[in-house]
């Protein structure tokens, strides 16, 4: 199997040696480029803007404060429309051709109470052999619902990355993840 080197970016996208080998099926994890970087045997800073550029100290401009960023809690899974009897929504056994909806709120990270915003966002479930399905998700009130029907049996995860990968900053949300295990007889 293919893979990719991917070199890590800091918010200043300044590299400090880290990298990740991914599957070509993997999503490019968020702040990272594929391009590898330019000889360096005096060791100085590097940044990646575009193309690879060695910076003095006191070129890179301090860093933000840490964006505000909140939480998804998802709080009920309704397989056709029958809440299921579980408390931990990490993983979900289902049949297929069933649908699961989904019921979470958008929780402040720090005091955990609901953040009553108004919106929706796509919603992006990503298959373990690379497929991709986006839905829409709607927030109301800080209650985000959004439903799937799963019609082939696969795995399907959602996580905080996978999320935020598309979200300008200011929009993305913290999210433990959900893995649906779409069986079939």
């Amino acid at each position: 199997m293919s893979s990719i080197t991917y070199y890590l970016l800091d918010d200043q996208r300044v590299w400090n040696g880290a990298t990740s080998v991914r599957s070509v099926f993997e999503p490019q994890p968020f702040s990272a480029t594929s391009v590898p970087p330019p000889e360096n045997p005096d060791n100085k800073i590097l940044r990646f803007i575009g193309n690879w550029e060695f910076v003095e100290p006191e070129d890179i401009p301090p860093p933000a404060p840490a964006p505000f960023i909140p939480l998804i809690v998802i709080t009920e899974i309704k397989e056709d429309g029958v809440v299921l009897n579980q408390t931990d929504f990490s993983a979900v056994n289902i049949m297929v051709g069933k649908r699961l909806d989904f019921k979470a709120e958008l929780r402040h990270p720090d005091l955990g109470f609901v953040l009553p915003l108004d919106d929706q966002f796509r919603m992006p479930i990503r298959s373990r052999d690379g497929r991709e399905e986006v839905i829409l998700a709607f927030c109301t009130q800080g209650i985000i619902t959004f439903g799937i029907d799963f019609t082939e049996s696969r795995i399907w995860t959602v996580t905080e990355e996978i999320i935020n990968r598309d979200l300008p900053v200011e929009k993305r949300m913290g999210f433990a993840g959900v893995t649906v295990f779409v069986l079939k007889l």
